[in-house]
């Protein structure tokens, strides 16, 4: 028999949320930081893979819409052997119903040394049953991980169900980061992980029969609306028990719900021309075009009766993609950068003005003046997400004026002539009738919040898909009287 490939792979199995994703996102910042390139074959089977939307920051290769386990296992090897030879740590993950024997046998035939890392929780653990999907994951473990609500006693039994395997208690990934780690955790556990030696070659594995969870996908092309959360939320409420996951994209954020647990990332790298999209995994298939009519029903109630969706939903040439949302920002910046350069001319002249009363510098001053109300005219702040991102990047490299928290955006605003103390007001004004959020509330919203936190939450981001909203706000941003440019000044506190 030949000596094993140089190539090194890890292979990381788990069920559905199990945090499989959130684990390479660990293990790829540690081999980072450690100078080791490193390359990630991730599967999703939705439309999008929204988990390689996740692991952007480095070299990854989707295979979407499929399950690499069975009906595109060429495509991980046609990607395997494109990564070989190249000196980089390989990262494998299927999806969660992926048991890992063929994929085992897929390295062991090119002689590829790899580690099988399987995650668990204790709501995930088969107590001895057969045949099933998390036994075979943990049979094939080479290092086994215990992730979410974890206890000893659950790393106690499974130390004693496998022996020969070493077991860790994986922390929470987000505090973990940032060295913030309990009592009963291992601060380098993801530097054990990647020190576990790779494994010799074992047998090869018979697959068990692929047991298949249905999933179905649908896209706000398909429906003609905007996504929003609390049209999500109304379709989780219908799938009800059947539910086993629930993944997808809305604006440009990525969410992925199981059960009552939801986590929700900003895309900001979304492109524009990529579609909304929602696909749920079921325990029981759903009836040709169900999900479709689960989204015509809420549509139809939103329109037939007040209900705790306000105006969310909303026509599509409303819809503003995260590249365009930047390319709007990029532009406040670039005019803020030259209404500064123009106000600073503007001030040396009127200087020299002072002391030489000469009409051609009156007339440049003139004109100054006209060119920089001609560019204030032109700033436009689309929707309240562009407003405070401009805020939030405009002044960052002037420490006396920066609006970074929830406090210097309320200092900033608070002159009550300002045009952004109408501006603050108005959107405050909504989200109190609409989330009972109050930014002007210390019990609403701590001063010290950072003004990048507030941009991710789903409110903020809603109400630049409000219809009701948006129509009222631009009345107010693009008010125009006798022909000029008059912002704001048709709102009234």
């Amino acid at each position: 028999m030949n000596a094993p490939d140089s190539t090194t792979a890890i292979l990381v199995l788990g069920f559905l949320w199990t945090g499989k994703t959130t684990l390479i996102e660990a293990l790829s910042a540690e081999l980072t930081r450690q100078e080791k390139p490193v390359t990630i074959i991730i599967n999703d089977s939705g439309l999008i893979n929204t988990d390689a939307l996740r692991l952007a920051d480095y070299e990854t290769t989707a295979i979407t819409n499929s399950c690499i386990c069975c009906s595109s296992i060429d495509d991980l090897e046609l990607a395997l052997l494109k990564a070989k030879d190249t000196g980089k740590t390989i990262i494998i993950e299927p999806t969660g119903i992926a048991d890992g024997t063929a994929l085992s046998n897929l390295l062991r035939k090119h002689r590829i040394q790899w580690k099988t890392v399987s995650l668990t929780t204790w709501a995930d653990l088969p107590h001895e049953t057969s045949n099933n999907i998390q036994d075979i994951q943990l049979d094939l473990a080479h290092v086994i991980g215990i992730t979410h609500w974890w206890s000893q006693e659950t790393k106690i039994w499974l130390e004693e169900k496998y022996s020969e395997t070493p077991v860790f208690l994986i922390p929470d990934i987000s505090k973990a980061l940032e060295n913030v780690i309990l009592a009963d955790e291992d601060p380098n556990v993801f530097q054990s992980i990647l020190a576990y030696p790779h494994q010799e070659f074992k047998e090869w594995w018979i697959p068990e029969k692929h047991e298949r969870f249905p999933n179905t996908s649908i896209s706000s092309q398909d429906v003609d609306c905007l996504f929003t959360t609390q049209w999500l939320e109304a379709i989780i409420d219908q799938l009800g028990p059947n539910l086993q996951r629930a993944k997808g994209v809305i604006g440009w954020r990525a969410f992925d719900v199981t059960c009552s647990t939801w986590f929700i990332q900003v895309i900001r790298w979304k492109s524009s021309d990529q579609e909304d999209f929602l696909t749920v995994i079921v325990k029981n298939p759903l009836e040709n075009n169900s999900l479709k009519q689960m989204c015509i029903d809420c549509l139809n109630e939103h329109q037939d009766s007040t209900n705790s969706f306000g105006n969310t939903i909303v026509p599509r040439e409303w819809k503003l993609s995260s590249e365009e949302i930047q390319q709007q920002t990029n532009k406040l910046l670039e005019q803020y950068t030259e209404y500064m350069a123009l106000d600073q001319r503007y001030n040396e002249l009127e200087k020299t003005y002072e002391t030489n009363k000469d009409l051609p510098i009156a007339q440049k001053m003139t004109e100054l003046k006209a060119e920089m109300q001609a560019l204030w005219d032109d700033m436009k702040y689309n929707n309240p997400f562009i407003w405070l991102d401009y805020k939030l990047k405009a002044y960052a490299h002037l420490p006396e004026k920066k609006v970074t928290t929830i406090a210097e955006l309320r200092k900033h605003c608070e002159r009550e002539t300002y045009i952004c103390h109408k501006r603050l007001d108005y959107l405050n004004k909504v989200l109190k009738e609409k989330y009972a959020i109050d930014l002007q509330d210390d019990d609403s919203v701590a001063p010290d919040t950072s003004l990048a936190e507030l941009l991710e939450k789903s409110s903020i981001i809603d109400l630049s898909h409000d219809e009701s909203f948006m129509k009222e706000r631009l009345a107010y941003e693009y008010f125009s009287l006798n022909g000029g440019t008059n912002k704001r000044e048709n709102y009234v506190k």
